[in-house]
């Protein structure tokens, strides 16, 4: 049963302390992600260094190159699109991580066959093209999102204010799976401030054609007194 006390009632009491609990939680994490300057920071991977990557066969030939990284909402890379430059096979294809026994490398991704494999399977990965192009999902929401596409998209909160861009995406050191977006802040008197935020708080959504990354409310104002900070 539900207690009223005037005009309130503990049912709403309950939910505005989980609301203030969960944005604590928040400026506490956002806070550790900018603990230290998040570009320079050690424990992140620029996209830029990602996109140079090398992708070699089974036996660390080199074979290829990075062109792209598909990932999904959750930060995890699934896909890696692959410009087979050495082996002269044309166009670029989407090397799906299970698909060809992807790993990661020093120098790059090392693929789990050799180049004459590799030769072999490159029709049936051209012809699997379209099945990860990172477009738009269900409806205008993106699921699995372009490397390229997402870098400079403009950032918004739920109610379409314009706050910023997404300047870069953060990797871990393997290229894996996305530690963190760092959003480039103009809003109001805030200008040029960087905010490394979690990626699970974003929301990208295609509007006339545009990608757009949309964060809830809740979360924009401690990642605007974060920038403010900065």
């Amino acid at each position: 049963m539900t207690i009223s006390l005037g005009m309130f009632f503990v049912s709403d009491y309950a939910r505005a302390d989980a609301g203030a609990a969960e944005a604590l939680v928040f400026r506490n994490k956002i806070a550790d992600y900018n603990r230290l300057k998040p570009l320079q920071n050690p424990r992140y991977v620029r996209s830029s260094k990602i996109l140079k990557r090398r992708v070699a066969d089974s036996k660390n030939k080199v074979i290829g190159e990075v062109n792209d990284i598909l990932f999904n909402q959750d930060g995890q890379v699934e896909s890696l699109y692959v410009d087979f430059d050495r082996l002269n096979l044309g166009k670029s294809v989407y090397l799906n991580y299970d698909t060809v026994d992807i790993k990661s490398v020093s120098s790059g991704y090392r693929l789990g066959f050799n180049s004459d494999e590799v030769e072999t399977l490159y029709p049936a990965l051209l012809s699997g093209i379209e099945t990860a192009s990172g477009d738009a999902g269900n409806g205008d929401e993106y699921k699995i999102l372009s490397l390229k596409d997402v870098l400079g998209s403009t950032v918004i909160d739920s109610d379409g204010l314009i706050i910023g861009k997404l300047e870069d995406i953060l990797f871990d050191s393997n290229g894996t799976y996305v530690r963190s977006v760092y959003l480039n802040i103009n809003y109001q008197t805030i200008h040029n401030k960087g905010v490394a935020v979690p990626i699970s708080v974003l929301g990208f959504e295609d509007k006339h054609g545009k990608l757009y990354v949309v964060i809830d409310k809740p979360y924009v104002k401690p990642i605007l007194e974060m920038a403010k900070e900065g």
